[in-house]
Order: C-alpha cells, then structure tokens, then sequence
C-alpha cells in the first residue's frame, strides 16, 4: 500500500474512533439536551497525546461553551467556543483551535443513535479529513450527551495530529 493511501486510511480510522466514545449509549436521561437558544458552560478534564508538529503529551481542563440554535428539524446545529484552556495543557485541542474557534465553530446535532455522538463539534468548520491541505488543521471532536464522554481526532494535513478524550460536567 503506497505511503498517501496508508495515511488516507489512518486518517479515517482515527474520524471513526472519535466518533464513537468510551463506552455505549446508555437509555439515562441526558445531561445536555438540544434547546434552541440555550448557553451551556462544559469544563472537561482530558487527556490529549500530540503528534505532529511534535511529539507531546498532556492533560488538564479545558472549558468550552456551546450555543445551540433553532433550525429545521433535520439538521439542528449551534456553535462552540473555547473559554480557557490550562497553559500547561499544550497537546489539547484547545489549546491549537482556540483562536479559530474565538467567534464560534459549528457544532452538528443528532439524535441519540445506539453508541453514536450526540454531538459532533467541528474545529474549524467541517471538512473531510482526506482532502485537507498540507498546513490545514481539523478537529472533530464527539460529545454524547448522557454521559458528557467525548473523545476527538485532530489532523494536520492528511494525517492524524492529535488524540484526545475525557468527561465533562456542566457549570
């Protein structure tokens, strides 16, 4: 297998881990509910590995606020931003979208589906991961929203750049 396929294949298996989180859906009620107009503050304690440009490795808390808004029914959206991001907490996500997510990044809304996100947030807007330029940077990052479990892939070109996972709770 050529060197561009291979990466193009590790690049979507990485979108597919981030889409599925720790563990399955569970039938709980869920902790963050799409409501139209609402504000809702996350602080989420994660562990973040990086890869490129560099080798690094960190974890700490990261606070992000997501806006929900109301449009047709099948295709509800809203948008984050990254409030804080601890400085040490280097290989975060956060910590490389924060000033491309200042204004807000989309978020994407579905209904709970068995092991599915019910929230996908895109940094900084969506893209498909195999057709990014060579310095172009995409996050994606999958919230569920009985257990506040996220987990993401962060890609810098075609290649994985960044894992990351955690759990939030709301402020």
């Amino acid at each position: 297998m050529r060197k561009s396929a291979q990466i193009k294949c590790a690049s979507l298996v990485a979108l597919s881990l981030a889409a599925l989180t720790a563990g399955p859906a569970l039938a709980a009620e869920p902790l963050l509910k799409f409501e139209p107009g609402a504000r809702v503050i996350l602080a989420c304690d994660t562990q973040a590995v990086s890869v490129a440009p560099a080798a690094a490795s960190s974890s700490g808390t990261i606070r992000i606020a997501l806006t929900f808004v109301d449009e047709a029914a099948s295709r509800r959206t809203g948008s984050w931003t990254i409030l804080d991001v601890q400085s040490d907490h280097t290989a975060s996500l956060a910590a490389r979208q924060r000033t491309a997510c200042a204004s807000g990044c989309e978020i994407e809304f579905a209904p709970l589906k068995t092991q599915w996100p019910d929230f996908v947030l895109w940094a900084p807007k969506p893209a498909d991961p195999v057709a990014l330029a060579a310095n172009e940077l995409l996050s994606v990052l999958a919230l569920t929203s009985t257990t506040l479990a996220f987990s993401a892939s962060t890609f810098l070109g075609t290649g994985i750049a960044g894992l990351e996972k955690g759990t939030c709770r709301r402020e």
